[in-house]
């Protein structure tokens, strides 16, 4: 993906990992960042926020509005879960016995065809916490990211997630 970026500029051009060309708004970037795309396409989620962090930096414009999209817990799929929280379900490989449990569920499950490298989920970890995402927000079952991640056997356990694990619980030790 590429980007055209100047400091007076209101809008860019990129093409996503599909070829399609998209012209937006730099303003406009928080409502393309969705949970959605994080799980369909994280490589474009973890562009746009970067493009975003970017421009917010050298126009000296707030985190507010990017803050509230990335700690909205009002998505379902995600099971009313952050952006960062929904990152750390889709961080690393997913383990063999949670995939039966899906498959046999027969239920659509956040993450289920979605697998972020551990260095790349850090990244985009960083971004969010540059950009005002909380770690310490409870998603629907009243879980922060550490207990979730704590809690073996669930239908989010992941493997290969070791470097974002010890990276979260350090932010976590700022707290």
């Amino acid at each position: 993906m590429s980007h055209i970026f100047a400091n007076d500029a209101t809008s860019f051009t990129f093409v996503d990992d599909n070829g399609d060309e998209h012209v937006i708004r730099f303003e406009d970037i928080p409502h393309y960042i969705t949970v959605q795309l994080l799980e369909e396409n994280w490589r474009t989620y973890k562009y746009l926020l970067s493009v975003y962090t970017e421009y917010r930096n050298l126009n000296n414009i707030t985190e507010e509005k990017i803050q509230r999209k990335l700690n909205d817990t009002s998505q379902y799929k995600p099971w009313y879960s952050t952006h960062i929280q929904s990152l750390s379900y889709l961080v690393g490989e997913q383990v063999e016995k949670v995939c039966q449990k899906k498959i046999q569920s027969q239920g659509t499950w956040y993450g289920r065809n979605t697998s972020i490298p551990d260095q790349e989920a850090c990244e985009i970890m960083d971004l969010m916490i540059q950009n005002g995402a909380k770690i310490d927000i409870p998603n629907y079952y009243d879980e922060t990211i550490l207990q979730s991640f704590a809690r073996k056997g669930s239908l989010n356990e992941r493997t290969n997630n070791e470097k974002f694990h010890s990276k979260l619980k350090e932010h976590f030790s700022k707290l």
